[in-house]
């Protein structure tokens, strides 16, 4: 049974559906398999990795979405409404696979809620896959007693909480995600959001990745620079959807 507070599924819109699985193939070497009325897994040696969708009647937030497990969506969506959460979608039953319902979190961010009734289980943690999460944020406080009070989440501080303030939220002494505070760097209009990192290769690197993200027809929003926990670019996929490259063997402790 899967932990609840930890990261269930991704997944993001595309309006150009072969565009789009050619983008993330050239980048991650994904293949697909159609689920259901236009709906596209992703797999990375033979593992679901994400999903895709097209854009629908039912308004959705464009980007990628991150779900963390529930094992009780309905009283998850109780006191989702009792801690000030903003329903964009659900809660709903997606037949044979889990019941779902994404929110605006209090500070705004938008985050879903997976409680599964199938055996699917989101590869994470390696090159080609989901390897980190975290919330960017403008209220911190008001991030951290949300989460907080949905889930038995461990603080560590990270940063000297005014400079930078990032704690890493763990459950069991296992890192589950991050929480970041935004600060004068973030563009004044940039909406706080949850920004999903991919792990890449040694061998490639992040550099030539961020480079074939371009030549696949994406963008570059964040040139490569060295951190802590690892070497990071930020981009986009031809539709618009940010997210972050790492390469986790690339630390540098004093960054």
């Amino acid at each position: 049974m899967s932990t609840p507070g930890t990261p269930a599924w991704i997944e993001a819109p595309t309006g150009d559906p072969a565009q789009t699985r050619d983008f993330y193939t050239g980048l991650f070497g994904w293949t697909y398999v159609d689920a259901y009325e236009g709906y596209s897994v992703a797999m990375s040696d033979g593992e679901p990795v994400a999903g895709f969708y097209p854009p629908s009647e039912e308004p959705t937030p464009p980007g990628w979405l991150f779900y963390l497990h529930t094992a009780d969506l309905a009283r998850t969506s109780e006191r989702l409404a009792e801690l000030g959460a903003k329903t964009v979608m659900g809660p709903l039953e997606i037949p044979g696979t889990g019941h779902v319902q994404l929110v605006h979190d209090p500070a705004g961010a938008v985050v879903g809620f997976w409680q599964a009734t199938s055996d699917t289980v989101l590869a994470t943690g390696r090159p080609g896959a989901l390897a980190w999460q975290e919330v960017n944020t403008r209220d911190a406080a008001a991030t951290d007693a949300f989460y907080g009070a949905l889930f038995p989440y461990e603080e560590r501080q990270l940063g000297d909480g005014e400079a930078l303030d990032y704690k890493v939220w763990s459950l069991g002494g296992e890192e589950v995600a991050g929480r970041l505070r935004m600060g004068p760097e973030f563009p004044p209009d940039l909406q706080p959001h949850w920004m999903l990192y991919f792990g890449v290769t040694p061998e490639v690197g992040t550099d030539k990745a961020a480079e074939r993200v371009t030549a696949l027809g994406g963008t570059v929003a964040v040139e490569p620079f060295d951190s802590p926990y690892g070497r990071i670019a930020v981009v986009r996929d031809p539709y618009g959807s940010t997210f972050s490259l790492v390469d986790m063997s690339r630390t540098t402790p004093d960054a």
